[in-house]
């Protein structure tokens, strides 16, 4: 029992009491029966109880005779005394042989809980990442279903999700019933904690549903709005089209061309093709009608009050500024009044952090630089009642809720705003062809020329097609094997564990930075210390560049300065990303 003492406590070179403190079987141990007889209040006082408090006072009394000089004075040792009679009065000792086998057995299997779990986010992860290639890819050649259409691609995609939630949630459930089954590791002290991980599991797959159905959703939703591509080919078709033409009646006047009149030819075709073709722009639809929209929605079951709040102020009045928390009504204000400022500042606090969550939700989505959509601020509003729901014992009122989600939706409706306005002009074909003018020029002097065009082809096609494929899929795959590589480390093993290191490295830095850090801003703190230790793992000298090169068959590469630059919030990004966090 000392050992599991000592290993919980990190301590495991101490493998018996007396490594700890001298300790006799013969007069260290004391047992003090409970004072009441019975029940109290009625129940009388038990006599063995005096006696053996009295016995305990003697020998307390001896062995401090007859030990040498203490450095406690006789302050500090009244003070101890007390503790030690609290102690015995109630019960409450600082360690339990008993509470520690129940933690080390409830430890073993959290961590045990937690592979099964990483398990399962991170084949859930690689579904869904390769359910939006083929979301992407539809309607392309690289498409290689037999479906025609998004909607039934869509609902496909939903079955096929349902199916794996299905069998993981089994799986998970069936890893967790062979757990309870084995008899080592005391398992019967956690049996009362069965129907909690089990309620963990299926909770988990909930979850997991929701975050796929929501990202299936804004995917197929996106690239079904979008008939951008068919219009760029067609245009694209209707200019080498042209080019062709403009190539034959250039050869066929057997006139020497120079360069300067082959540009001439070319700007006037393209003049003239550009001016014939139709470009339809998509339309720059007004995000913060509908993100006022859903926030009312949200707010619905609120009252006819809350109605009232949001008419008294435009969405795009808010979020402008920073948001200050001031106390509205009777209740509110007598509530800062003799509380202030511990109350007012408790909850600016609150609506800071909440701020700063979904600041950083929608960093994740510009970041992307894809299409709107309403998914995205369902999100926002669903992270902030979480946050509210568990910040409910400072108190807030309706006034509050309503003002800061509007300050939240108001700053992501001017964000996403511009995010769609930008894809918009990004995706639009005019723009796009006339990017693109250079080398039309160049392939059509190089077809007049007749000249050879397979490598300058084969580098294009690197250039524009393979690189930012296997970029994206190394970017991808980076992530959860990240992640699956620091879960190897003691540090990242057990929130135990994890809680422990930080700490430690908390006391060994010992600094005030730190410690201010700590107090103000534990997130933050974490976020960072967390960041440092991955950059950390990955530097000179780590084995994983290696083991990461050796399993998909290439070369180990030099980690790039830009990983060093990586900033708190990026990196919070993408571990959320790989955990399909909403």
């Amino acid at each position: 029992m000392t050992k599991a003492a000592a290993k919980m406590e990190k301590k495991e070179e101490y493998s018996s009491f007396t490594d700890v403190m001298e300790y006799s079987p013969d007069t260290g141990n004391w047992y003090i029966p409970g004072i009441w007889t019975g029940n109290p209040p009625m129940a009388p006082v038990n006599a063995g109880y005096s006696e053996a408090v009295y016995e305990l006072k003697k020998n307390i009394i001896h062995v401090l005779g007859s030990c040498g000089s203490s450095a406690n004075n006789i302050l500090e040792f009244t003070e101890w005394m007390k503790s030690l009679w609290t102690a015995v009065k109630h019960e409450n000792f600082i360690f339990s042989f008993r509470n520690s086998l129940v933690a080390d057995a409830y430890m073993r299997l959290c961590t045990e809980f937690n592979k099964w779990e990483w398990d399962f986010k991170k084949e859930m992860y690689t579904w869904v990442t390769q359910a939006e290639t083929r979301i992407s890819n539809f309607g392309t050649p690289a498409d290689k279903s037999n479906i025609s259409d998004m909607t039934e691609l869509h609902l496909h995609l939903k079955n096929e999700v349902l199916t794996e939630l299905s069998k993981w949630e089994t799986k998970l459930l069936e890893n967790l019933d062979k757990y309870f089954k084995q008899k080592e590791g005391h398992v019967y002290l956690v049996e009362g904690y069965r129907q909690e991980f089990k309620n963990s599991a299926m909770s988990l797959r909930r979850e997991m549903e929701s975050s796929v159905f929501n990202q299936l959703t804004a995917a197929a939703d996106i690239r079904q709005g979008l008939k951008l591509d068919k219009i760029k080919v067609n245009h694209t078709k209707e200019l080498e089209g042209r080019a062709g033409a403009l190539i034959d009646k250039c050869r066929k006047e057997k006139v020497k061309m120079s360069e300067e009149k082959l540009d001439k030819e070319f700007d006037k075709m393209w003049t003239k093709t550009v001016k014939e073709l139709s470009f339809t722009k998509m339309k720059v639809e007004d995000i913060f009608t509908r993100v006022s929209h859903h926030l009312r929605t949200n707010l619905s079951t609120k009252g006819s009050h809350v109605s009232d709040l949001l008419s008294q102020k435009s969405l795009k009045e808010c979020g402008q500024d920073l948001f200050k928390y001031k106390p509205q009504g009777p209740s509110e204000w007598l509530k800062s009044l003799f509380s202030a400022p511990g109350h007012t500042k408790a909850v600016q606090q609150i609506a800071v952090g909440i701020i700063t969550v979904c600041s950083q939700m929608m960093n994740e989505k510009m970041q992307r630089k894809s299409h709107y959509h309403d998914i995205y601020i369902d999100e926002i509003l669903k992270k902030i009642d979480e946050s509210l729901q568990n910040n409910q014992e400072v108190g807030t009122d309706i006034t509050f809720e309503v003002s800061l989600k509007q300050h939240i939706c108001g700053d992501a409706a001017r964000r996403f705003q511009r995010m769609h306005q930008d894809f918009i002009q990004k995706n639009y074909p005019y723009r796009c062809l006339n990017e693109n003018k250079g080398k039309f020029l160049a392939d059509f002097k190089d077809v007049f020329h007749n000249v050879d065009q397979c490598q300058k082809k084969a580098e294009e096609f690197t250039d524009r097609c393979l690189k930012p494929a296997v970029e994206d899929f190394v970017n991808r795959s980076l992530g959860p094997d990240i992640i699956g590589e620091m879960r190897t480390s003691e540090e990242f093993s057990t929130r135990m564990s994890f809680q422990y290191s930080v700490l430690l490295d908390l006391l060994s830095e010992d600094t005030f930075e730190k410690y201010q850090s700590f107090i103000s801003s534990y997130d933050n703190y974490v976020k960072e210390w967390i960041l440092n230790k991955i950059l950390e793992h990955f530097s000179d000298g780590s084995t994983f560049n290696d083991e990461f090169a050796a399993a998909y068959d290439a070369k180990p590469g030099d980690i790039p300065e830009a990983w060093k630059e990586i900033t708190p919030e990026q990196a919070e990004a993408s571990l959320k990303e790989s955990f399909l966090v909403i």
